[in-house]
């Protein structure tokens, strides 16, 4: 098709092929192809469906949260298995960061209808705010320096989600713990405890969910 064919914005068909050539010149003259990663982010959505994601979302994350909240770390109330942080993460790659307050508001009412009686509302929001920055890391490490496929079907996409959910859920677990100590919301002599637990039961709740979620997402393209 020419540059000038019906539909087309020429000015926008020119600046495709400037970026195009600045990429050939970046890799040495090699067009690499981009990453498929999150083919979903920076969908546009209208109020209607906008309000009704962040309506399923807030609740399935306090779901998720609530079901899964069997033996927890005695007043940190760190539980063994945590899938909820894998909708939020999920949610983040698939329609952006832009989406960060609405996780925030699941993280925040999730501690307090789940964690609440033993948090006031300041602890509350400092552990939901260390919460949203752990998704946000995550989603923002699969979905650009770290991007993987959404099929999965590589070894080195497997290493990439496993290595950015261990390594980002261990330290979102020391700022987690470090807030509930701040906050005087947990026993100064079991951290270490608290951070074992919250480590594994992230990475283990967010691989197991968020490989689920994606392919329920690849199922739905078909």
């Amino acid at each position: 098709n020419s540059v000038n064919a019906p539909g087309r914005d020429p000015d926008r068909v020119a600046g495709s092929a400037s970026d195009a050539a600045a990429a050939m010149r970046g890799s040495g003259g090699r067009l690499s192809p981009q990453p498929p990663h999150a083919a979903g982010v920076g969908w546009q959505l209208g109020p209607a469906r906008t309000a009704a994601v962040i309506v399923a979302f807030v609740a399935g994350y306090v779901l998720l949260d609530r079901v899964s909240y069997i033996h927890p770390v005695q007043q940190f109330n760190i539980t063994p298995w945590n899938p909820q942080p894998a909708l939020a993460i999920a949610l983040l790659m698939t329609l952006g960061q832009r989406w960060l307050p609405a996780v925030f508001v699941a993280a925040l009412l999730a501690e307090r209808i789940v964690r609440g009686d033993l948090m006031s509302m300041p602890a509350s929001a400092l552990a939901a705010a260390v919460l949203t920055l752990g998704y946000a890391a995550i989603a923002r490490a699969l979905t650009g320096p770290f991007a993987i496929a959404s099929r999965l079907n590589t070894r080195r996409d497997v290493l990439r989600l496993t290595g950015a959910v261990v390594d980002v859920s261990f330290a979102t677990g020391v700022l987690y713990v470090a807030a509930r100590l701040a906050s005087d919301t947990g026993p100064r002599d079991t951290p270490v405890a608290a951070v074992v637990g919250f480590w594994t039961g992230d990475a283990n709740g967010v691989l197991v969910t968020l490989l689920h979620l994606r392919d329920m997402a690849e199922q739905q393209k078909c």
